[in-house]
Formats: structure tokens, C-alpha cells, sequence
């Protein structure tokens, strides 16, 4: 509906708009206008209304300018066939007659349209108008397409209305070009919008990348953001990281784009052999192809791709990988440009950087792994040198050396051997017999049937079986030895054929030597052990013998002042006096090395020990005799330890006791006792205030009947100390001394662990 209405007399009907009103509105609404829709809208009503015509059309040029396309209708019959359809840009149709002459066709009377175009009914399929009006529209000179009114009835065109017309299609031209301005306008926006996006993205993929090609050592997840960054760079494509394997390159990663068919190819490798990447390997360098075409050699799902890239990826001055991107065409420029190749590049070095840093990362890791192995190696020979200390059993101390080994070693039985007779029994076993192996080793048959046996047993050298034995096993023999003399042949079976290499053997060879050391310290106790008991005994009978005649020099010093009565003269009573304290002298040291000897001979009651509550108790039965002396004790929380209570009850006597002695100097005793955790076992400690002693001395305090203080100034035997030593030594301990005279003393000992 137009908007411009003139004005007219009172009471009459509006008078309809001129032509000049028509073209000043259809002015104001062009303006108005920014799609070639609003063009067509505002153009064609006004049009049709202005000289009566029944329908309308507009006909555009192609962006080829080769053909004309229908771009709007007006007011025709929905479904109607009309004459004005997209063809060539000819001149044997109207539209393009009047585009190619440059002026505007009308025609007026009914026939004259066919007349002029004879063939444009029967190629349209329908039937001419009465008359019609074709205007042309041009744009800088350039042919822009038709504006086409059809009428029903012959028609005359006034001069006036062939100036509006014209002028009209005129300024049609001009919305159009400004419609189609604009939508380049807001296109050209589009894409730059996409590109400033792509490109943010692209930016981001790359700070990502680089901010993780600095610190990632895992490559396969440096591969995924690198894929990512060139899918960003490169819209469209498609890439893949290959590793070498067995002599081809198999894929390990790729994008989510790769078709599905070439990722089987890259699963099952490509070969080495394979053009593009044998030229890769030779040069050494990255490859890039702006024609690569495929058909030389096909591979599945590579079609499409015609640049393509492989960027090889060394380490250690080899090629262990590589990194390809392939491109379509249609969506980047005819080839790698210079940026393209310096981005490629960096990717590359930053691949190659991160294989590095896994590398180190995995011998660093190799390195702390065998680290912890040796520590843990070195922690299970401390544990072992421990055990095959505390243990003097031969027997037992050959299966703790099996168990630990079977810790150490990929073996998974042992067994040891001995003659008996002429014959090989197993005498001790551990670990899963795996299927008779104990029986496949040798036992039960003679010395000279068992070779794994008898070699090495001749020979005092290990065997290894490196080839795998009659039940597909390897093992190994070891000669056990004590002091030179072989005494049986300790083996170890692994589950299957395994070769033993340098680690298993150095494991050996030190269970070994630790097992010999075991063994003849093992026997040199024993040997000890009954010498210290035919001495203990002889200790025993010698200290019980001399109380007879010890009692009789008393007995008869008695008689010999009893005869002498009150003649006795000053001298004699001095000598007999000085033999009753000599008699009581010699019955107190006999009675403690008795009591030393009952140390060494009782058996031990092993059990757990509350250390803190003996300590308690030792101390309340000590005050009871020093209720006059001003004593501060410090005890500090003591562990429970497995021991004999009775005899760790009198080497807490000695000590405390001792502790007291020594300080009765002291206007005011200080006592302290407290414990310390070590690895494998707890030391006490007894700490005074007295008198002290002089260092140089400290070995001699724990030995029997000696003294570093006089008869006159500390009372004694001399035995406290070497019983306290027995004691300790017995359970496994040891025992330590610490001073400076005069500024007290510190006495200590040490108690194994449970294990």
C-alpha cells in the first residue's frame, strides 16, 4: 500500500497517486531497503500499480555473467507457467535483447511480443502477454539484470510512464547494488569473523602446545595437542604420528578426521619402503609435497589429499618416528608457504624435545627403579647378615639364606644337598616344587649320577645351567664350603628357560660368600660355646671347692684366738684380724663367681619383657636402702623386648645400683634412663651424675674383677659390670660404657628386635 495520497475536494474520493508520487515513495522506501528481497518488494507493487500492469518480474545476471537467473515474481498465478525463466544470456529473448542493446523494450500490442521472438512461446511453454515492457538495469556500466511488466490488454506507454519506468528500473539497480554491497559487506564480516575465531583458536591450540612441549614428557599426549594445533592451522585435514617397529612405520596416533580405512592401513603399518618416506629417511629433514597425488601408489582413504607433509622425529641421531598432515586443496592456498613450513618445523623440534625428555625421563626412571632395587637388595643383606648373626643352626641358617635369595632372584625353588652315605639327600628346601624338581636335581641317586650335584661339589665353582634342563628349567648349583672343606651343594631352579645374567649372579655369588661367613662363625661359636661351657663348669666346681678350705682358715683363726684368750698382744690380733677379712674377702668373691657362673649356666626364659615396669620395680627395691639420699630420677617410656626377665632384672640391679653407688658423692643424685629405636634393635641407656671414670679404661669395666675405683672409697667385686655383660651378650646384645672423670657416667646395651 503506498503511502502517498493526494489531497482533493471536500466529500470526494482520494485521487490516486501520481507517477511522480509513486517514484518519490518508491525513492524513500529504496533507501530504506538493504536485502535484494526488500529491493524486489518495494520495486514491483509500485511498478504494476503505477501503469496498470497485471503481474512483474525480475531477471539477474549470474555471477558468470553468462546466464540470467529468475530472482522475483509478482502478483502470477501460483504454479503458472510463464515465458520469464532462467536461460542463456542471449539475444533472442528479451531479457537479454534489451541487456545487450542497452534500452528498454516495449511492446504494445497484442502479438508484437511474438512477432519480434517467434521461438519464445514454444521454448517457455506458455503463452506471451497482451504487451509488456522490458527495462534493463546496469550497475557501473555492467549488465545487472531485467525488470519485466506484463499487461492484459494492449497497452500505449505515455512518455511520462516510460521515464518512470525507466527510472525506476534505474534506481532498482542502484538498491540492488547497494543489497548486494551489503550482503558482501556482512560477508566478507562473516568470513573475517570465522577467520579471527579460527585463528584464535588456532592461537590458543599453539600457546597449549607450546606451554606443554616445555614441560610433557609423555609424547603421546604432546602428539594429540600437536594434531590438534595443525587441525586448527589447517582446516579440513588430517594427520597421523607413526612410530618405527619390526621395519615399518605403525601408527600410534592420528586425528579424529583420519578416514576409518586409513587408520587400519597406519594400525598395520606402512611400509618402510614407501616413497615419500624413503625420501624422508634418506634426507632427514622434513618433506612436504604440494601435488602429492596418491595413484603411484594407493593407499585407502588417502583420497582427496593432495599436500601433504612428514616431518621425521631423531633421537640419538636415528629417526624413531615421524609426524604427517595432509591437506585438501579446496581448503588452503596452492602449496606450504613459508609460515606454514616454520610452524611444521617447530612442531617437529618440539616432538623430537619431548622424545628426549621421555627418554631421560625412562632411564632416570630405570636408574631410580635399580636404585631402589639395590637399596632394597642392600636392606635384605643387612636383614640376612642379622638373621645368620643371631642364628648358629647350620640347617637354619641355609634355609634363610634360600628365602632370601628367593626374594632377590626371578628363581622360584632351592634346595640344598649333602652326601649321606654316597648318597645325595636334600636336607633343607624352600620356595614350590615345581613338579619334582628336587628328584630331577639328584636326590636320592648316587654321587656320580647327580652332575649337577658332583661338579660343582669336585670342582668348590658354581654351575649355571644356561640351557634349560630335562623339565625346561634353568638352575643353578653352589658349592656351600666351611673353611675350605665343601660340605654340600645349595641349588637354585628357575620356572622356566630363563639365562642368568650378571644382577642374578652378583645375588649369588654374595648369598654365597654371606652363607660361608654364617656358616664358619656358626661353627666357631659352637666350638666356643663348648669351651665356655667346660670353663663355665670348671669355674663352678673351682669356686664351690674353695669354700672348704676358705672355712677352715676361719674356723681355725677362731680356735687360734679362742686358745690365745686374753694373751694375745696387739700385733697378733692385728694378723688374725687381718686373715678373718681376707676369709670374708675370698667368700664374697666366691659367692659372685658363683653367682657369675649361674649367669652363664641358667637356662634362658624367653618371653616378652616390659621394660618400663622392671625398671620400676629395680628401683623401688634400691630406694628402700638409700631412704636417706636425695636422688632425681628421669625415666623415659620404655619399650617392650623380648628377653629372659629374671636375668635382664639382675643387669638392671647392676646398673641402677651401680648408679646410686657413684653418685653418693653428689649432694644431690640425678639418674636418668631412656631408650633409643634403631633398625633392628632398642639401646638403653643409664646415665649418673658421680664421680665417672677415665675413658682410656671403659674395656675394662665389663671385664671380671675389675676395678677403676678403690676398695675404700666405692665398696665391690668387680663382677657387677661382667655379669651385666654376660646377660646382654647372651640375648644377642651388647654393652657400652662413657665418661670423663668427674662428670658422671653413661652405661648402655643393646637389645635385638623381635623378629
Amino acid at each position: 500500500m503506498l503511502k502517498v495520497m493526494t489531497a482533493s475536494a471536500p466529500g470526494a474520493s482520494p485521487r490516486p497517486p501520481s507517477l511522480t508520487e509513486h517514484l518519490q515513495d518508491v525513492t524513500e522506501r529504496l533507501a530504506a531497503a538493504r536485502t535484494q528481497e526488500e529491493v524486489f518488494q518495494t520495486v514491483l507493487r509500485p511498478a504494476l500499480e503505477g501503469v496498470d500492469a497485471i503481474a512483474g518480474a525480475v531477471l539477474l545476471v549470474d555471477a558468470a555473467g553468462e546466464r540470467l537467473e529468475l530472482a522475483a515474481t509478482q502478483d502470477y498465478e501460483e504454479g503458472a507457467q510463464t515465458i520469464w525463466q532462467a536461460g542463456p544470456l542471449t539475444g533472442n529473448v528479451p531479457a537479454g535483447d534489451a541487456l545487450q542493446r542497452g534500452e528498454a523494450l516495449f511492446f504494445e500490442e497484442q502479438g508484437e511480443l511474438v512477432r519480434t521472438y517467434p521461438a519464445l512461446e514454444e521454448r517457455s511453454g506458455a503463452v506471451a502477454p497482451v504487451a509488456n515492457a522490458v527495462l534493463p538495469m546496469f550497475l557501473d556500466h555492467r549488465p545487472l539484470g531485467t525488470l519485466i511488466l506484463d499487461f492484459r490488454e494492449p497497452h500505449h506507454f505515455t512518455r511520462e510512464e516510460r521515464r518512470f519506468l525507466m527510472t525506476l528500473a534505474a534506481q532498482c539497480a542502484i538498491a540492488l547494488g547497494r543489497a548486494r554491497l551489503m550482503a558482501d559487506l556482512q560477508g566478507q564480516l562473516a568470513e573475517r569473523t570465522r577467520q579471527i575465531e579460527q585463528e584464535a583458536r588456532a592461537h590458543a591450540a599453539f600457546v597449549a602446545f607450546a606451554e606443554a612441549a616445555g614441560t610433557e614428557n609423555d609424547v603421546a599426549v604432546l602428539v594429540r595437542q600437536a594434531l590438534q594445533l595443525l587441525s586448527h592451522h589447517f582446516p579440513g585435514g588430517a594427520g597421523a604420528y607413526c612410530v618405527r617397529e619390526d621395519g615399518r612405520w605403525v601408527g600410534q596416533g592420528w586425528s579424529a578426521t583420519l578416514p576409518p580405512e586409513l587408520v587400519s592401513t597406519l594400525t598395520a603399518g606402512l611400509d618402510a619402503g614407501f616413497p615419500l618416506l624413503d625420501r624422508m629417511q634418506r634426507e632427514k629433514s622434513t618433506v612436504f609435497c604440494d601435488d602429492w597425488s596418491p595413484d603411484d601408489r594407493h593407499i585407502p582413504g588417502t583420497e582427496g589429499y593432495r599436500m601433504i607433509f612428514c616431518s621425521p622425529l631423531t633421537l640419538e641421531g636415528e629417526i624413531h618416528a615421524f609426524l604427517s598432515f595432509a591437506r585438501r586443496q579446496a581448503h588452503g592456498p596452492q602449496g606450504w608457504s613459508a609460515q606454514d613450513r616454520t610452524l611444521v618445523r617447530a612442531i617437529g623440534r618440539s616432538l623430537e624435545l619431548a622424545l628426549e625428555r621421555a627418554q631421560q625421563a625412562a632411564r632416570l626412571q630405570a636408574r631410580r627403579q635399580e636404585a631402589e632395587r639395590r637399596s632394597e637388595m642392600l636392606a635384605t643383606f643387612a636383614e640376612l647378615s642379622r638373621d645368620l648373626v643371631l642364628d648358629t643352626d647350620p640347617y637354619s641358617l641355609i634355609r634363610r639364606t634360600q628365602e632370601v635369595a628367593l626374594d632377590l632372584l626371578p628363581a622360584a625353588f632351592s634346595a640344598y644337598f649333602e652326601l649321606q652315605g654316597g648318597v645325595w639327600q636334600a636336607r633343607t628346601q624352600a620356595g614350590a616344587d615345581p613338579d619334582g624338581a628336587t628328584d630331577e636335581l639328584g636326590a636320592g641317586q648316587p654321587f656320580g649320577a647327580a652332575p649337577h650335584l658332583s661338579g660343582p661339589y669336585q670342582s668348590g665353582e658354581p654351575t649355571y645351567q644356561q640351557e634349560p634342563g630335562p623339565g625346561g628349567r634353568s638352575s643353578v648349583s653352589l658349592p656351600v664350603a666351611v673353611n675350605g672343606q665343601v660340605r654340600g651343594v645349595l641349588t637354585f631352579v628357575l620356572a622356566g628357560p630363563q639365562p642368568w645374567n650378571e644382577e642374578d649372579r652378583a645375588i649369588l655369588e654374595t648369598v654365597g660368600h654371606q652363607l660361608r661367613l654364617a656358616l664358619e662363625r656358626a661353627e666357631q661359636t659352637q666350638r666356643l660355646h663348648e669351651q665356655n661351657g667346660e670353663l663355665e663348669a670348671f669355674t663352678y666346681s673351682v669356686s664351690h671347692d674353695l669354700r672348704t678350705p676358705v672355712r677352715h682358715i676361719m674356723g681355725f683363726n677362731r680356735l687360734l684366738r679362742g686358745n690365745l684368750g686374753t694373751e694375745i698382744d696387739a700385733k697378733s690380733e692385728r694378723y688374725l684380724t687381718v686373715i678373718d677379712d681376707a676369709t670374708v674377702r675370698m667368700n664374697t668373691l666366691i659367692d659372685a663367681m658363683l653367682d657369675l657362673s649361674r649367669t652363664a649356666r641358667a637356662t634362658l626364659k624367653m618371653g616378652p619383657v616390659d621394660l618400663g615396669s622392671l625398671v620400676a620395680e629395680v628401683r623401688s627395691e634400691l630406694e628402700a636402702e638409700e631412704e636417706d639420699r636425695a636422688v632425681v630420677w628421669e625415666v623415659a617410656p620404655l619399650p617392650q623386648v623380648t628377653g629372659d626377665r629374671a636375668t635382664l632384672h639382675q643387669a638392671a640391679v647392676n646398673l641402677l645400683s651401680n648408679a646410686l653407688k657413684y653418685t653418693r658423692t653428689r649432694e644431690e643424685a640425678h639418674i636418668r634412663v631412656w631408650a633409643e629405636e634403631r633398625p633392628y634393635e632398642w639401646a638403653v641407656f643409664v646415665r649418673d651424675n658421680g664421680v665417672g671414670f677415665d675413658p682410656h679404661y671403659s674395656e675394662r669395666l665389663f671385664g671380671v674383677f675389675q676395678r677403676l675405683h678403690r676398695a675404700d672409697e666405692f665398696e665391690g667385686t668387680g663382677v657387677g659390670l661382667a655379669n651385666v655383660r654376660r646377660i646382654v651378650a647372651r640375648h644377642g646384645g651388647t654393652v657400652s660404657a662413657e665418661s670423663r672423670l668427674g662428670e658422671g657416667a653413661t652405661f648402655g646395651f643393646t637389645l635385638p628386635k623381635q623378629s
